[in-house]
């Protein structure tokens, strides 16, 4: 949800407002995207491991604070992605809708919340789909910012099923067991689809009209 609002603002703003270094912007957001994660994950580490300034630093890691902290400033996970994604609908939407609630004296934030917001609703739900997928499956951020945590991955991992006839490890129930537990951790991910696949259909419509 945090990602949602961040990047649906971070994407207006670079849709609709021309200010100085807006191309810059819109092309570090595209640099996001291209860059493996993998290449800022050492600094990224770090700058949670010594968090704030000078002698006041303070370990983040382990915490969910590192996650909220990236999800707010459009650094989470896939976030370039969603924010072209939202740029791109937004300069897709005329003009003449904002130009219209100026005129009946709605201010910037106001449009915004009143006209843009609901207009947007069909590619929200879209990046909110692709974003809690990437974030209920994600392996790379969790095993960085939570070496110590029992996530997904490592409860999975850990699954080993002993044979109490044979009394030895058993490979091929282990095996099951591991899988069961991967098909139960896709309900959620099944069930928020359904529920939003019709915003998913509608935006990959509509997302190739411009004005």
């Amino acid at each position: 949800v945090i990602q949602v609002l961040s990047c649906t603002m971070i994407g207006y703003g670079l849709a609709r407002f021309r200010f100085l270094g807006n191309k810059i912007l819109s092309a570090a957001v595209i640099i996001i995207i291209l860059v493996p994660y993998h290449v800022i994950s050492i600094a990224q580490y770090l700058g949670f491991v010594y968090f704030g300034f000078g002698n006041f630093t303070i370990n983040l890691v382990d915490t969910f604070w590192p996650m909220l902290i990236l999800a707010f400033t459009g650094l989470g996970i896939k976030e370039g992605l969603y924010i072209y994604l939202l740029q791109q609908f937004f300069r897709s939407i005329p003009l003449a809708l904002e130009e219209a609630a100026y005129i009946d004296g709605a201010g910037t934030i106001r449009t915004f919340f009143q006209v843009m917001l609901p207009n947007a609703r069909t590619m929200m739900m879209t990046v909110f789909l692709f974003s809690f997928c990437w974030q209920w499956t994600d392996t790379f951020y969790s095993d960085l910012l939570f070496p110590k945590l029992q996530t997904f991955n490592k409860v999975i991992s850990a699954i080993q099923v002993f044979s109490t006839d044979k009394g030895f490890y058993d490979s091929y129930a282990t095996t099951i067991a591991q899988n069961a537990a991967c098909i139960i951790i896709m309900i959620p991910i099944v069930i928020i689809f359904l529920g939003c696949q019709k915003f998913l259909i509608k935006s990959i419509a509509t997302s190739g009209l411009a004005n």
